[in-house]
């Protein structure tokens, strides 16, 4: 489970937590859930382990807003699909790793 917000805290069934170090303001826009939560579906259809897949998703999705705050895009008026796409470039730069 996860409680998106500053610092999106992480929980496992047998109560083990986890405090996400990524994300800005700028996600409290519209869809962003919806971002999130494709994210993990789409790393657990790829085989990740569906905790792992939660780690990794949480962490990726707070990675491609800060990324784009980074860049000068934000933090007021981030997008659902803007966050999308830096996801995208984000996951496949490490690709190679």
């Amino acid at each position: 489970m996860v409680l998106k917000g500053n610092g999106s805290v992480i929980a496992a069934p047998d109560g083990a937590f986890w405090i996400n170090p990524t994300g800005n303001p700028g996600m409290a826009s519209a869809g962003m859930g919806d971002v999130l939560s494709g994210i993990v579906a789409a790393l657990c259809a790829q085989g990740a382990d569906p905790l792992q897949a939660l780690l990794a998703g949480t962490y990726l999705h707070g990675a491609a807003a800060d990324a784009l705050v980074a860049s000068g895009c934000g933090p007021v008026g981030i997008t659902a699909s803007e966050v999308i796409d830096r996801a995208r470039a984000l996951l496949n730069a490490g690709a190679g790793d």
